[in-house]
């Protein structure tokens, strides 16, 4: 049976205060379920993005159905490995694949490298003075791309 608390309460709790207990009795209102045809698309789609990067991407097959997890969830993905086995081909080969797909404008990929030297200007970007203009223009680091 569904509990009525909200994450990281107990039913006491909720019970206890009228207010919570009266807003976790409607929980919000899900879209209908997908239809099989619905499903079956997304699963094709699916199924050929993942054998697109396994064209480029060879034996990591969990870890790719992991991004691929991730990305349709709309989530964040970090990527952690040694150096050498593909991380940047990864992220490049999906931002290209989902491009082609998605029939808008490009998806935008940016890298960072992690260093010991790492600033938080380096990933949300800087404003640099223009000395022609006097005005501070914005330079968007990395953390402003799609992938």
């Amino acid at each position: 049976m569904p509990s009525n608390t909200l994450p990281g309460e107990s039913d006491q709790t909720s019970l206890a205060n009228p207010e919570i207990a009266a807003e976790t009795k409607e929980l919000p209102h899900r879209d209908p379920p997908l239809t099989e045809s619905e499903v079956d698309a997304a699963h094709g789609l699916v199924s050929r993005l993942l054998d697109r990067l396994e064209r480029v991407i060879r034996g990591k097959r969990r870890v790719l159905e992991l991004v691929v997890t991730g990305l349709i969830c709309g989530g964040h993905i970090l990527i952690e490995d040694v150096p050498g086995l593909g991380k940047t081909t990864l992220a490049k080969t999906l931002a290209q694949l989902i491009s082609r797909d998605r029939g808008g404008g490009p998806v935008v990929f940016k890298r960072i490298q992690f260093t010991p030297d790492l600033l938080p200007y380096d990933i949300t970007g800087v404003d640099i003075y223009n000395t022609q203009s006097q005005r501070f223009h914005f330079t968007p680091g990395p953390v402003f791309a799609n992938i």
